[in-house]
């Protein structure tokens, strides 16, 4: 377990390692890990963070799929538009980047403090291309793996359909992304989250192109045809009609009726 902390005039940034929010600096809970494996481990961590964490309301927690290759992503996002212009206000809140599920979080953050939540989605599709980089020894048992739900934080669907209903039930607490969307359209959704967490761009700043700036700091409008893990459809490279047949079905059962949708074709 592993965690860093960025602190100074800017925006504090936390990163802990498998989503331990709450136990920074806690020797004793290194050494109990060591004898645990990963579901065990991530049980701990989450009864640590309901049991230890204390939000507070200008917290932005930076939530996401594990091994998804978003998480940097979002994480530059985010810190590129607090910082921007050395706005004073924001420099005093807490980035917070996790893999918790939604359903995980304890009640002092989704009911009782005014901390937001930042989620960032992937299709399915790029993420078990992502995962299988991970250590898997053939696409076909990550494909398996996936379809059956088998995750260290539970089934992918489970996961996003957390974070989707909470962003239609609580609009100004959670902010549901689409890496998809990002990639697309990153001026207009860079906007929607410099809104979400209270600093809009202003006029000038758009005449100004401060929005291209942050984009360009946060690499968004390159090209990362050198970073698979980032290329928006490689899963097409990859993946076989019968595995992309079985990722569908899967997830057009999960998903009915949800609202939510990933472009599969």
């Amino acid at each position: 377990m592993g965690s860093e902390e960025k602190k100074g005039t800017q925006t504090q940034y936390i990163y802990v390692e498998n989503t331990s929010i709450s136990t920074i600096d806690n020797k004793e809970e290194e050494k109990e890990e060591k004898s645990l494996g990963n579901v065990s481990v991530m049980m701990l961590h989450q009864m640590n963070f309901h049991q230890k964490f204390k939000p507070k309301d200008d917290d932005i927690i930076l939530a996401s799929i594990p091994k998804s290759g978003t998480t940097k992503c979002l994480n530059s996002l985010v810190f590129s538009i607090l910082n921007r212009n050395n706005l004073h206000d924001h420099n005093n809140c807490r980035l917070i980047s996790t893999h918790i599920p939604y359903a995980s979080f304890p009640d002092s953050i989704k009911h009782y403090s005014k901390s937001r939540i930042v989620y960032l989605s992937r299709n399915p599709l790029d993420v078990i291309v992502t995962n299988n980089k991970e250590g898997f020894s053939s696409m076909e048992e990550c494909v398996d793996m996936f379809c059956r739900g088998e995750s260290v934080f539970g089934p992918f669907w489970d996961h996003v359909l957390g974070f989707w209903k909470a962003s239609l039930e609580k609009r100004d607490k959670v902010l549901f992304l689409k890496y998809e969307e990002m990639k697309e359209d990153n001026i207009g959704q860079a906007k929607r989250v410099a809104e979400f967490v209270g600093i809009p761009f202003s006029k000038e700043e758009e005449k100004n192109g401060i929005i291209e700036q942050v984009l360009l700091m946060n690499k968004l409008k390159e090209d990362d045809h050198d970073d698979h893990d980032h290329e928006v459809g490689d899963w097409m490279n990859h993946l076989t009609p019968s595995m992309v047949k079985c990722v569908n079905n899967i997830m057009k059962e999960k998903l009915c009726g949800s609202g939510l949708s990933f472009k599969m074709s």
